[in-house]
């Protein structure tokens, strides 16, 4: 127990000081030009705009008969996420970082809601979208764009001093993990749908 302890108490060290690191680093960067471009950032991982996304992605696939389960999903995959994100957060209670906040935020930190919906929200789309573009470099364009994204929604979080690293780390690790079985349900799901019109 002893030995659990101790090595416990040693890698909440080590994160303790990789999250002081990482902030220390992106502080240095702190200028108002910089900050009103991590606040765009930031806000392209809200529950509010991933909403109004993907309203207009369930509008736009709807009328599409072969991507109409797609739009339901994608709306499935952004409540169920924030749903469990919130489920989390609940469960470690970890409080925001005792630095400068240069946004308003409110709830507990661990894991970065913005960084765990944004992977399971946008990666769903790379997949989508990867799975029906034949051109190889628009499949590269929406993977770098999509990707690029969702870094640097975490990032900004980070930089405004309203999440730690290693929950924005968490946050993208969890998201990654929860995509796995929401895009098997959704394959089978096709496969089901598609096979009884058959």
């Amino acid at each position: 127990m002893a030995f659990i302890g101790m090595f416990s108490k040693y890698v909440i060290d080590m994160v303790n000081h990789f999250d002081e690191a990482v902030y220390s680093f992106l502080s240095v960067y702190i200028s108002e030009s910089c900050t009103k471009l991590m606040t765009v950032i930031t806000h392209m991982g809200s529950s509010y705009t991933l909403t109004l996304i993907a309203v207009i992605i369930f509008l736009a696939f709807g009328v599409n008969r072969q991507f109409s389960v797609y739009s339901k999903y994608v709306i499935y995959n952004l409540v169920l996420t924030w749903v469990v994100n919130e489920i989390l957060k609940v469960l470690f209670q970890r409080e925001r970082p005792d630095v400068l906040h240069l946004i308003a935020v409110n709830g507990y930190s661990f894991p970065s809601g913005h960084a765990m919906i944004s992977m399971s929200f946008y990666g769903l789309l790379i997949y989508i979208f990867l799975r029906h573009l034949h051109s190889k470099c628009l499949r590269v364009c929406i993977t770098a764009v999509f990707g690029l994204l969702i870094f640097f929604i975490g990032l900004s979080r980070v930089y405004l001093g309203v999440h730690y690293a290693s929950d924005v780390i968490a946050g993208f690790v969890i998201g990654i993990i929860w995509l796995k079985p929401m895009i098997l349900c959704m394959n089978w799901f096709c496969i089901s749908k598609y096979s009884s019109n058959i």
